[in-house]
């Protein structure tokens, strides 16, 4: 991710989880506000409470990787805040990949397929 696409000031973080719109699932929780900008920034964070920082850090990794896959194709002008939750941490990629596609079609940023509309 280019600097210019991630939220790095606190205020802003905080910005994006009060004033955000919350999208969660087992894995992962999504806070999503718009900015006055052209581009969508994105910001990764793992509570304490997950684990030591090692443990913390590869569900970020885990994050930023299912993003990262989708962000040519994610809508332009919000401010994104991915949580990691605990169910995150014993899971693979696929899972949380499939996990972000959901909260990100929920919150309408992309417009993927879903499965039944992808089978003939």
């Amino acid at each position: 991710m280019k600097r210019e696409q991630r939220l790095r000031n606190d205020a802003e973080i905080a910005l994006a989880r009060e004033q955000g719109r919350n999208y969660s699932n087992r894995y992962v929780a999504i806070y999503v506000r718009p900015n006055q900008q052209e581009q969508t920034r994105i910001a990764v964070a793992a509570g304490k409470r997950l684990g030591k920082a090692h443990i913390r850090n590869r569900a970020k990794r885990l994050l930023r990787e299912a993003i990262n896959r989708r962000l040519p194709q994610l809508k332009q002008g919000c401010d994104i805040l991915l949580v990691a939750r605990a169910a995150c941490l014993g899971s693979g990629l696929d899972a949380v990949g499939t996990a972000v596609d959901d909260l990100l079609r929920k919150s309408k940023l992309i417009s993927l397929p879903t499965e039944t509309q992808a089978s003939p």
